[in-house]
């Protein structure tokens, strides 16, 4: 998570996402203000997951997506999904 470090307006918070099958999942998002402007959000517990908006709420609807898609990704592919887990706000 190094990108963060130094990064204004970072916020953290637990998301419930509803499942393809029905069931749900807790994921802790980072979203911090990017370089062009635009909100980001990441999911550290799933490397790689990202998403974007213009506004934080944007970021949080299209990160639920994300979250969404990568572990139905997984689990279509019969690869385990990564165990949820805290971060610390970076320095």
């Amino acid at each position: 998570m190094a990108q963060l470090r130094g990064i204004i307006g970072w916020s953290g918070a637990w998301l419930a996402v509803k499942t393809r099958n029905g069931g749900w999942i807790v994921r802790q998002v980072m979203v911090y203000l990017g370089e062009d402007g635009h909100w980001v959000a990441e999911c550290p517990s799933l490397p790689g997951c990202m998403s974007q908006g213009k506004s934080k709420e944007e970021a949080l609807t299209n990160i639920k997506q994300a979250i969404r898609g990568y572990v139905a990704a997984l689990e279509g592919d019969h690869l385990p999904v990564p165990d949820a887990r805290s971060f610390a706000r970076p320095d």
